[in-house]
Parts: C-alpha cells; structure tokens; sequence
C-alpha cells in the first residue's frame, strides 16, 4: 500500500525468497492470523472512538451555537465551538474510508479489496490462482497486506483519532478557564 517502495524493498520478483526458509506450520500461520485480526480490531476500535467523538463534538457545537447570544461568555464559547468543530473534521477523517489505488501495476495488493475491485474477474482469478500456488508468494503477500493495514491504521486513523481528542480537550479546559476567569473577577 505504500505509495512509492523503499530503498531496501526487493521488489515482487525476490519477495517470495524473502519466506523461502520459513517452514509452513500452523505457528507461522496463526502468528499471522493473530497480528491480522488485531489490526482489525484496532481500526474498528478507532473507527467506534471517532463515532462517540463525531456524536459529542456535533452535542457540543449545537449547543453551543444556541447560546451565542450571552455576550458575558461569548469568548469562552467561541473557543468551544471552535475547538469542537475542529474535532469534529479530525474524528469524521479518522472515519472516512480510505481511497487508496496503487498507480504502480507492480504494488498491486490483491488481498485488499480497493485494490482487487478494479481488476476484471478473469485477472483477478488469474492472479490469485498464481498468488495461491506459491506458498512463499502468498506469505510474502500475507506479510506485505498486514504491513499496509497498520501503517493505514497508525498513519490515518489514530493520528486524526489523537488530534480530535487533544483539541477537544484542549478547548473544554481553555473554556472553562475563561469562565473562571469571567466569574472570579
């Protein structure tokens, strides 16, 4: 999924060497199966945070635009509402699926569907059918699927995920520290 390949990327001619030593057995295979569904389970993880934060940052900026008419705290809830919106845009990017195409032939993943769905059946059938008939090819495959997933997991969704939070908060303490000081005087 990596856009342009690193200087110590084989290339898809060498890659299946890469696993040629590695023996097939059920440990290797669960080992991947386990690493597979826990980046699943970390982008839905994500995916559900920035759900709860779309829903409390669009409570919050509601709100807050019907009280825009109290003039004593309008700084403070300025600064609420622009904190929220804020959120709100990073937690609805950290859920926007991705649109990822590869423009090089040769990065094809056909594990990922973004991918695979372009293809025309009979290519798609062809290559699987090559991809399958090669045990080192299609753990070479497997390594470089899960390789994609957590850098889309860790690049997109929990940087965007972390921002909508740091602001979010950032603004609610900013907020009522300006209430306080509003109030105190």
């Amino acid at each position: 999924m990596l856009a342009t390949p690193r200087q110590d990327d084989p290339g898809p001619a060498a890659e299946g060497q890469l696993f040629s030593e590695i023996e097939s057995r059920s440990t290797v295979d669960y080992a991947l199966r386990t690493l597979q569904q826990g980046l699943i389970h970390f982008s839905a993880l994500a995916d559900a945070k920035a759900n709860i934060l779309i829903t409390v940052s669009a409570l919050i900026f509601s709100v807050g635009l019907t009280q825009l008419g109290d003039t004593d705290f309008r700084p403070a809830l300025l600064v609420l509402l622009s904190g929220s919106a804020l959120a709100l845009v990073l937690a609805i990017l950290c859920a926007l699926p991705g649109r990822y195409r590869p423009g090089d032939p040769d990065k094809l993943n056909l594990l990922f569907f973004l991918h695979f769905a372009e293809l025309p059946l009979e290519r798609y059938q062809r290559e699987m059918g090559e991809l399958l008939s090669d045990t080192n090819a299609l753990t070479a495959a497997i390594v470089r699927d899960i390789h994609a997933q957590g850098v889309a997991v860790a690049r997109s969704k929990y940087r965007f995920l972390r921002w909508s939070y740091c602001i979010l908060i950032a603004s609610i303490v900013l907020c009522v520290a300006l209430v306080l000081m509003r109030v105190l005087r």
